[in-house]
């Protein structure tokens, strides 16, 4: 389970950054296809939080992994399928990718 991120252009791409995550759980599985990335939001529960989360289809998005309200993990949880379809990434990860990708970056999800 892993996310790379690509920069170029078609036919000449270069491998800008990888990453471990954690996808959809075998009830829950993750969505596949083409998607662009619609817009970035924090997810807010009780007992923890996820974010930044990078939305691209309804309620899918890459974010980060669970997270206390001080910022450390709840749930560090990658290589794995155990989330509700979104696909998960430590915070550093998410954070990389968040910094450097702009609205409408296409995202290509394959099983």
């Amino acid at each position: 389970y892993t996310v790379r991120v690509y920069t170029g252009s078609q036919y000449n791409w270069e491998l800008a950054y990888e990453a471990p995550c954690a996808i959809g759980a075998w009830n829950t599985p993750t969505i596949e296809g083409q998607f662009e990335y619609q817009y970035r939001t924090t997810w807010t529960y009780p007992s923890y939080y996820v974010g930044p989360a990078l939305v691209f289809y309804g309620g899918y998005a890459l974010h980060s992994t669970v997270l206390n309200y001080d910022g450390t993990e709840y749930d560090g949880t990658v290589r794995a399928k155990i989330s509700h379809g979104c696909i998960r990434l430590h915070p550093w990860d998410i954070n990389w990718i968040a910094a450097r990708i702009p609205v409408g970056t296409k995202i290509y999800i394959t099983g």
